[in-house]
This record gives C-alpha cells, sequence and structure tokens, in this order.
C-alpha cells in the first residue's frame, strides 16, 4: 500500500518482468529480498518522477539496479 498525495492510500504491484529475472541470474545471487529491494527503489524513483503513485496500480520492472545487487 502506498499513500498518494491526497492522502489516499491505493496498493500498487511492481510486477517482475521476466528478463529482468534473467539478467539478475546472470550478474548475482537471486534471492527474495533482492527482488523487494528492487521493487521499492522502482517504486519509489517512480513516485519522485511523477509526484504521484502509477494511476494503474501496476508497474512493470524490466531491469536489475546492479548498483544495488
Amino acid at each position: 500500500m502506498v499513500r498518494k498525495p491526497n492522502g489516499r492510500d491505493q496498493e500498487v504491484v511492481v510486477e517482475i518482468a521476466p528478463e529482468a529475472r534473467e539478467s539478475a541470474k546472470r550478474i548475482t545471487t537471486v534471492d527474495e529480498d533482492l527482488w523487494t529491494s528492487q521493487a521499492e527503489v522502482f517504486l519509489s524513483e517512480f513516485i519522485w518522477n511523477d509526484g504521484d503513485v502509477p494511476r494503474s496500480g501496476r508497474l512493470v520492472l524490466k531491469g536489475i539496479d546492479r548498483d544495488s545487487s
């Protein structure tokens, strides 16, 4: 759940694309903590850049941030 600027809560789902999973396997050890961290950073950056949560309530992570792996 994410609190929108208007004070309401909205559920946001971050889907991990298959190509992100494959890329991650090639560069690091993959566990659920990695995906949680990647999803949190991705969502935070989206909110920071757009000033709101995604209207659809869904984001698709298509790559891994190598700096946080």
